[in-house]
Parts: structure tokens; sequence; C-alpha cells
């Protein structure tokens, strides 16, 4: 029995300290993990319910309200402050406000005569928790639109990280009153048909989001899976059957995704629960009844309803054999369906793709850098205000 002992202290003792080497070199070589600092603003009138949040817990979770993510996807916790030091994807330090409605920025205000009101739906490249706020898509075509004499325009950011279509027109029907929008920019992404219960979010639970190797390991492996550990999460669920009917046929392989088509494909099989669902049929068939249902409802609020697709990086950069559009084809042939505007960014960012690079454009196959939302910002300008999206001033 005492030798049963001495060999299990020996054993936790090599364990801690192989362990505590590990945390040490990951102290030298990685950077400090993401966390986030939340204050309390000033509480002002709201139709949402308000969280009192305060502290550093290494995650977002202060910000974001995963309570009801299972029914109807995140929400944020309105009237908060969040300072993130080093994002896990910008590694900038970026400060995010929400307001008394629950939308990244300051205060929308009061409906002036001539008003022209945007509500700007989108998932997290729209919410855009890895920059500033000045930096974001929603904050910059504002401006943009403005500097073109549009200055009746008020733009609110509604995009909420991980969202996917059903999730999105669940929140609209939550605060359009609030809102009182005079458009609905939808701005959609190929992991739209994500189904909420399949989506996941793991983040490190405090005092083990301070350890940069255990950060690393979940960042990379996802092995731990102990609530004690994890905050909020939701399990991820893989559809198999589209993927193999998808994969029939083709002789598909590893590294060539912007030069073969058989790569670009081996991708979208690999992301068939992510951005891999563009090219799913039954996918669009399901974001059909939804907009149909969406674009309803926002017509009878009185509101104008306008789309356009963000593309994956893959589909940017490849040579013109390897690129498939089916997703943009679909999603025109959604949209014109329903005599709703819509815009595919594909073929100008295409287009822009030789004069920079995808370092320079996207921080990982879809979030766009501060230069990339310039662009996109840009794009949105010259499109809204061509097609008579927004009126003329």
């Amino acid at each position: 029995m005492k030798k049963l002992l001495q060999n299990i202290g020996i054993a936790l003792f090599s364990l801690i300290l192989t362990l505590a080497v590990c945390e040490g070199i990951a102290r030298i070589v990685m950077p400090v993990p993401m966390a986030v600092k939340v204050t309390q603003q000033k509480m002002l009138p709201s139709s949402q319910p308000q969280k009192d949040v305060q502290g550093t817990d290494g995650s977002i979770n202060s910000v974001i309200d995963w309570s009801q993510a299972a029914k109807k996807g995140v929400r944020l916790y309105p009237n908060v402050t969040g300072h993130i030091q080093n994002h896990i994807l910008s590694h900038q330090d970026v400060i995010i406000r929400v307001n008394s409605l629950g939308f990244r920025g300051g205060e929308v205000p009061a409906r002036t005569p001539g008003q022209f009101r945007i509500l700007f739906l989108g998932d997290s490249i729209t919410f855009g928790d890895y920059v500033d706020e000045k930096l974001t898509i929603p904050v910059l075509l504002e401006e943009k639109l403005k500097a073109k004499g549009y200055s009746n325009v008020v733009i609110m950011n509604a995009g909420l990280p991980g969202a996917n279509f059903a999730e999105q027109y669940l929140h609209y029907q939550e605060m359009y009153e609030s809102a009182d929008a005079d458009l609905v920019l939808l701005g959609m992404y190929l992991n739209d048909a994500q189904q909420t219960n399949k989506f996941y979010a793991k983040t490190l639970r405090f005092p083990f989001s301070a350890s940069r190797f255990l950060t690393w390991v979940v960042q990379r492996f996802q092995l731990v899976s102990s609530d004690v550990v994890f905050g909020k999460q939701r399990g991820v669920e893989v559809e198999k059957d589209w993927r193999e009917t998808f994969r029939a046929g083709r002789d598909l392989h590893s590294g060539a995704m912007l030069t073969t088509r058989n790569g670009f494909d081996f991708e979208i099989y690999n992301a068939h629960n992510d951005f891999g669902l563009g090219w799913s049929p039954t996918a669009w068939q399901q974001l059909g009844k939804i907009a149909k249902s969406f674009v309803g409802l926002v017509r009878q609020n009185h509101s104008k309803f306008a789309a356009f697709m963000f593309p994956v990086l893959m589909q940017v950069y490849c040579n013109p054999e390897a690129l498939s559009t089916y997703p943009q084809d679909e999603f025109k042939k959604l949209f014109d369906s329903l005599n709703v505007p819509n815009y595919d960014l594909l073929p100008a960012l295409r287009e822009k793709a030789p004069t920079i690079t995808s370092k320079e454009l996207f921080y990982d196959h879809c979030h766009y850098r501060a230069e990339g939302n310039q662009i996109v910002s840009d794009l949105l300008v010259d499109w809204m205000t061509k097609d008579s999206i927004v009126p003329k001033p």
C-alpha cells in the first residue's frame, strides 16, 4: 500500500512538473491569452433584459448572453462595455460598447425628420469584435455614405457572433419596434444554414483561461469538455448525408484548394458544417423558407429589405478553374425570387485580389482585417447608392 501511494505521488508530481514546464515554455513563445474586462454603463431604458456583469474572466461571455442560445441564438447584454485584451483573432486590444438596445456602439439617436435608419444584421463579420468599433463595416458604411452626402443615414450594428439566418430572423422579431428601421440590411455568410444547436463555442473559465498552454490546447484540439473548465457551450452534431453526396464522383485531395477544383471541393467537404454548407442544396431550401417569412415580416412593418453575401477566402484567391460560385448563384436566385435587392461581393473582391494579399485582407477564412473592412464598405456604398437602396439626399 505504501509503495502504491509512493507511485501515485511520483506520478502526480511528474504530471504537475510536466504541466509547469509546458506552461513555462508557453509563456515564453506564445502570446497572452485573450481576456475581457466588463464594466457597467449608466443604466438606460431598454426593451431587453439587463444584467449587471463585472470583472475579468478570460472570455467574452460577460458581453455575450448564451442563456437562450439553443432556442434563439446569442444576444449581447445591453448597457455594458467589454475591454478585450489581446483578441484571439486580431491580437489587438478592443473595446466593445453595447447600447441599451443590445447593439454594438453608442446609443441610437432619436428619430428626426428625414432620417433614414438602417438595421445592419449579420454574424461575427458584421459584429466585428476583433477590431475597433470605428473600423467595423457598419460604422465605415455610415461614414462613407455621409461623405457622399447621405447625411441623414443612421446605421445600427445588430451583428451577433456566430448567428445564423434563423437566429437573425428571431433577433429582428424581438427588436424591430425599438430599432424603428427603414431598411433591414442583411450580411450573409456561407454558413448561415447552420442550425442553432449545431453551432458551438468553447471558452475557458478563469483561472484556466490564464494558462497559455491550456488555451493553446483547447484552441487547437478542443480536447476537454467539462463544464467545470468551460463556460456555456453547445455541442456540434455533424451532418454527414449531404457531404457524402457531395463527395460522390469527386477525386478529392488536400493541398490544392486554390489551383484545382478537386482541391477546392476537398475544403468544402471538410468544412461541411461551416462554410461548406453553402454548397448544400438542402441548406438553401431551408434558407428559402426563412427568407420568405423574414422578408414578409420586414415588409409588413413597412420597411425595406436588402441582402449581400460575404465569400470565403478561397473563393477570392483561387484560380478560375478551381472556383465554384454555387452559394452565390443560389443566393441571387433566392432573393431575386423575392424581389429583394441583393449584392454578391465575390466578383469585386476577386478583381481586387491581385493588388492585396489574402493575409492583408483576411484574418482567417472569413473575418476581414481593417483594410478588408474598408474595401467591403466601399463596395457596399457603391451598390447601395447606385441601386437607390438608400434614398438620394
